[in-house]
């Protein structure tokens, strides 16, 4: 789990999906609003001499959140510690390696830190990734393309999060490893804001769509249909960012 640039193993003690309990859940839920998960993380410790396992670090203390802020480590994996143990025990190469991985995560992901573009060999700095990305996928015209890392496999949705008169604001939910939060949706082209690739509702059928993708999403399922103006890219920013 990634909470506030900091990574850490938790097991999960609860599963919770539109309210109704649930004994587990599917990977491709992970983002779901409805999906609520009571963790609590875990310590690594020496029980026996010569082995490691992830133990309980404060016994009874637990938090619930969101499915989406939780990222199984290895989903294949289905171990279960015996009935009123916290121990889950792991073998000690594999514990090495996971420790050698959330590592990583926590440095590479930390403000300021170069990170690897999934889609060319070069490094770019995080909070400027939305914008890298966004040159691959305007000049190379790939397809439902996650606007942080231009990978394929991410999910992503916007949820209610309060409204004000009849004006109702979202937020944005991601399981993306490059996921940067924004604290306004980076909506209009100037020369501060040169990438506006942010999600949007799709005006016909509501779905959550990558600003950048919304052509081939209306040729795909609304040929007929006009697309907004507010969903284009402007002109100057197509010219700006694919002559990069």
């Amino acid at each position: 789990m990634k909470k506030q640039n900091r990574c850490f193993v938790a097991a999960i003690r609860g599963i919770t999906i539109a309210g109704k309990t649930a004994k587990s859940y599917n990977v491709n839920q992970q983002h779901c609003p409805t999906l609520l998960l009571t963790i609590q993380e875990l310590d690594l410790v020496e029980l026996v001499p010569g082995k490691l396992n992830w133990n309980s670090k404060h016994k009874g203390s637990v938090e619930k959140v969101l499915g989406s802020e939780v990222a199984p480590i290895k989903p294949e994996l289905n171990l279960n510690p015996p009935e009123g143990s916290t121990v889950f025990t792991f073998d000690k190469s594999y514990i090495m390696d996971m420790g050698l991985t959330l590592s990583e995560a926590s440095s590479d992901l930390s403000h300021g830190a170069k990170i690897a573009c999934k889609l060319c060999p070069l490094k770019v700095k995080l909070e400027h990734m939305r914008q890298h990305v966004g040159v691959h996928i305007l000049k190379q015209d790939l397809t439902n393309s996650c606007g942080f890392c231009g990978e394929t496999t991410c999910s992503f949705s916007l949820n209610k999060s309060s409204k004000r008169g009849t004006k109702v604001f979202f937020k944005l939910q991601s399981n993306c490893p490059y996921f940067v939060k924004w604290g306004k949706s980076p909506t209009t082209y100037s020369t501060r804001n040169r990438c506006t690739n942010h999600v949007v509702k799709c005006h016909v059928c509501q779905a959550d769509v990558w600003k950048y993708n919304i052509p081939h999403h209306y040729e795909n399922l609304h040929p007929d249909v006009e697309i907004s103006s507010t969903l284009l890219i402007e002109e100057n920013e197509k010219k700006f960012l694919t002559s990069s």
